[in-house]
């Protein structure tokens, strides 16, 4: 009707306060570093300080993430351990360490 003035939306009022909506909406949101470092995981020492870094963030800011940064970060660790026993073995045969003189000594 032209005389009325029209009804203004207005939103409903929830259990939630702005603070916890906002916390709700944050944590939904994942951490993109967070995604980045679980994607990076055979690369070591990488995911390791990328998930060190989104840890930090997500702790901070209230996003999402926090088990992928240190599920990375885990991972980060195993990997680089595993690189480094297979660096030194390589390194180790191809120096000359393992052939001969490890078939000296399981022969006796």
């Amino acid at each position: 009707m032209p005389g009325r003035p029209q009804p203004t939306y207005k939103p409903r009022n929830t259990a939630l306060g702005d603070a916890s909506r906002e916390r709700a909406i944050n944590s939904a949101t994942i951490d993109p570093l967070a995604m980045w470092a679980i994607i990076l995981f055979p690369f070591g020492i990488v995911p390791m300080i990328l998930g060190f870094i989104a840890h930090g963030r997500c702790q901070r800011t209230g996003r999402g993430g926090k088990g992928l940064a240190i599920a990375a970060m885990i991972l980060g660790m195993i990997t680089t351990i595993f690189w480094m026993a297979f660096i030194v073995a390589i390194l180790h045969f191809w120096l000359g360490l393992g052939g001969e003189a490890a078939t000296l000594v399981l022969l006796g």
